[in-house]
């Protein structure tokens, strides 16, 4: 939250490996910890939260581009 009071009006993009950000989602979603393993999160994907003040939501998880054909 504290990212969210140092910017109220901007984006805020944060990098991590895989389990933080799957931990993360866990913690978005309000699942329970059990849950962990069955959210895939690929290299170099990209998942989004939205923090407000109306609280967390999930707007996609693990998108990916796709190669140029």
């Amino acid at each position: 939250m504290e990212l969210r009071e140092r910017h109220p009006d901007g984006a805020v993009v944060l990098t991590s490996h895989g389990d933080v950000i799957r931990a993360a989602l866990v913690f978005c979603l309000g699942m329970p910890l059990d849950f962990y393993g069955r959210i895939e999160v690929g290299t170099g994907s990209l998942s989004t939260m939205r923090i407000d003040a109306t609280g967390i939501r999930v707007i996609a998880i693990n998108e990916r581009t796709q190669p140029a054909a």
